[in-house]
């Protein structure tokens, strides 16, 4: 996955390396099962907009320019996996679905 994004203010694109989808917390049985979990994971690479490596953009990324490219990224990836699970109803419900 790819998105086009700026990081002070200059253009660049981001691509998914990494995503861990979020662990939920397991809190029954005694105390020391009790797990926290853990929240959902990315890592991306910074590309120029040719999307070679740009090692010269990400120099100039801040921990905000991160934090909301990590967002940019988690809301990508729900709305794809929304969209997945939508085409999928769509073709359950087609009067043509074991056919097409």
């Amino acid at each position: 996955m790819i998105l086009d994004t700026h990081i002070q203010g200059i253009p660049c694109r981001v691509r998914l390396t990494y995503h861990r989808k979020e662990d939920s917390p397991v809190l029954n049985g005694p105390m020391d099962w009790a797990d926290p979990g853990s929240p959902e994971e990315v890592d991306f690479a910074v590309l120029d907009m040719q999307d070679k490596p740009a090692p010269h953009i990400e120099r100039e990324m801040l921990p905000e320019d991160r934090a909301a490219i990590e967002q940019e990224l988690i809301a990508a990836i729900h709305a794809e996996a929304e969209q997945v699970r939508a085409d999928a109803a769509e073709l359950a419900f087609n009067e043509w679905g074991a056919y097409a």
